[in-house]
C-alpha cells in the first residue's frame, strides 16, 4: 500500500510539473521585428519636395534639391527666397553651413541674409525630410524655422 501511495504521489508531481512548464507564455515573433531606415544616397535627396515651413507662420512651397555625392543644393528655401543654398549630407542627416546672401541673384527677398540649419531624411522609402534653419537679416533680426517635406 505504501508503494502504491508513493507511486501515486510521484505520478501527480510529474504531471503537475509537466503542466506548469507547458503553460509557459509563448512569444510572438512579429512583436520582435525592428524597422530600419535605409541609408540615403544622392538619388534619395535629389528631387522636388512639398515643403511646409513654420517661421513662425506657415508657408507651403516646392523645394528642389540637387545632389552630387554628399553635396546638396537646396533651391527655393524659405518661401522660395533663397535661390541656391549649399548643404552637406552625411548618412541620413544634412547640415546647412552658415552662408550669407548679398545680392538679388542669390535672394529674391532682399539681402543680405544669413542662413544656417540642419535636418534629416527618413521613412522606409526615404521620402520625408525634417529640418530646422535660422535666417538672420542685416539688422540682426533672427527668424527660426522648422520644416517638413514630402518627396513629390
Amino acid at each position: 500500500m505504501k508503494v502504491k501511495l508513493l507511486a501515486l504521489i510521484a505520478l501527480i508531481a510529474t504531471a503537475s510539473i509537466t503542466i506548469i512548464f507547458s503553460c509557459k507564455k509563448k512569444t510572438d515573433d512579429t512583436q520582435n521585428t525592428t524597422t530600419t531606415t535605409p541609408t540615403a544616397s544622392s538619388s534619395n535627396w535629389a528631387g522636388s519636395w512639398k515643403t511646409t515651413d513654420q517661421c513662425p507662420t506657415s508657408s507651403t512651397y516646392t523645394l528642389t534639391i540637387t545632389a552630387s555625392g554628399s553635396s546638396l543644393t537646396l533651391k527655393g528655401l524659405f518661401h522660395g527666397c533663397f535661390l541656391s543654398v549649399s548643404a552637406t549630407a552625411s548618412g541620413n542627416n544634412f547640415t546647412i553651413p552658415s552662408q550669407t546672401f548679398n545680392s538679388s541673384s542669390q535672394s529674391i527677398c532682399g539681402y543680405p541674409y544669413t542662413v544656417s540649419g540642419s535636418g534629416s531624411i527618413s521613412g522606409s522609402s526615404l521620402n520625408a525630410l525634417s529640418f530646422s534653419f535660422t535666417v538672420k537679416d542685416s539688422s540682426g533680426n533672427t527668424t527660426s524655422c522648422t520644416s517638413s517635406s514630402t518627396k513629390l
